[in-house]
């Protein structure tokens, strides 16, 4: 009997236990709903009494205007060259020396990157009309196979971009343009020409690499 008392008296003592720690935790969750409400509302009343400045708010609101303009401005409308731009104009300036224009001097051009990137966007402005978007020749012929009206050299497309194609409707680049920059252009065409996309079929002959 003393044994069975004595169980009867644990099962009851568990129970218990079991019953003051289920209320201790609901008290915790209780208090902790009360402490992130309060939180709330003094954060509220915090931001109610110290509102953001409104100068701080034009400064940002102005800051975030002109970011968003000077990128529309340089990069979606292009107004204004980007520094990059700059930088490859002064390049293209600078191969306006004058001096004769060889197949070498052409040939390190081609393996300029900078000035293969100028050439590339000196030829998006002004000969995708006539040669389509990547070269593959629509009014004019297409620039990626290994055939040329008249001649394949470095020196011979150099000399088509600056002086033009009399009574072929290319016109002469080199007054609107400048030598350097028909330079750069005749740099990219080289690094594009048996790239062979499909376009335009071939005109002329095909150049072998040799004069």
């Amino acid at each position: 009997m003393s044994s069975a008392n004595d169980s009867d008296r644990l099962s009851e003592g568990s129970a218990d236990d079991d019953v003051a720690i289920f209320d201790d935790a609901v008290d915790t969750v209780d208090a902790v709903d009360t402490i992130d409400i309060d939180d709330v509302d003094a954060i509220e009343r915090t931001a109610a009494r110290n509102p953001v400045p409104s100068p701080w708010l034009w400064a940002v609101a102005i800051t975030l205007a002109l970011a968003a303009g000077t990128w529309l401005w340089n990069q979606a409308f292009r107004v204004s060259p980007t520094p990059l731009g700059r930088y490859l104009a002064d390049r293209a300036a600078a191969l306006d020396t004058g001096e004769p224009v060889t197949d070498d001097v052409l040939a390190g051009l081609a393996g300029d990157k900078l000035s293969v990137q100028a050439g590339g966007e000196a030829f998006a402005r002004h000969c995708v009309k006539c040669h389509g978007a990547r070269g593959e020749g629509h009014i004019g012929p297409n620039l990626t196979d290994p055939f040329w009206i008249e001649g394949g050299a470095p020196v011979d497309i150099y000399n088509a971009i600056l002086l033009g194609r009399n009574g072929k409707g290319m016109p002469a680049w080199g007054l609107q343009l400048g030598t350097g920059a028909c330079k750069q252009i005749a740099s990219y065409l080289m690094t594009i020409r048996d790239t062979n996309l499909p376009g335009k079929p071939a005109q002329g002959a095909r150049w072998g690499g040799q004069r």
